[in-house]
């Protein structure tokens, strides 16, 4: 058996970076994140397209074409899952604070 190891990750001071050129669905679709997020734990996260220049948890939230211009610090990623309908979603904790990928194929 293997043994599982619990992290905790704290993102109630988090900021969620997307690419600037996103489309109408994907504006929505990280818009829609942000809303059920705040109705089901009541924190309310800041929506930018730039990274913060303060150490604050991150969640970026992208289409893998845009996913280059937020590696920043961070170079790994997991691969792909198949299928335009595919995502990945990881943590990144070599920066000063930890950040959230989400990428979606489209």
């Amino acid at each position: 058996m293997l043994p599982i190891l619990l992290a905790t990750l704290t993102l109630n001071q988090a900021v969620v970076v997307s690419a600037p050129n996103l489309s109408p669905p994907e504006r929505k679709a990280v818009a829609m994140l942000v809303e059920e997020v705040e109705k089901r734990s009541g924190i309310r996260w800041t929506i930018t397209a730039t990274w913060p220049a303060a150490a604050q948890p991150v969640i970026v939230v992208t289409p893998a074409a845009s996913l280059g211009q937020f590696r920043g610090r961070y170079a790994g990623e997991p691969a792909a899952a198949a299928g335009p309908e595919g995502y990945r979603i990881w943590v990144e904790r070599g920066g000063a604070a930890p950040a959230v990928f989400v990428v979606g194929n489209d």
